[in-house]
């Protein structure tokens, strides 16, 4: 996931949409769990 993290920021003119669907449909359970994280960091810090 961190190197389809540089691609997204660093190459985006260069983005295989179909590789972005195909990522996002084998991984999309780690975006949740990021998610889950952030919401849980936030709330647990105040902010």
């Amino acid at each position: 996931m961190a190197g389809f993290r540089h691609l997204l920021v660093h190459e985006y003119l260069t983005i295989d949409f179909a590789q972005v669907y195909a990522i996002l449909q084998d991984h999309l359970d780690n975006f949740r769990k990021f998610a889950h994280c952030v919401v849980e960091s936030v709330r647990h810090n105040g902010n």
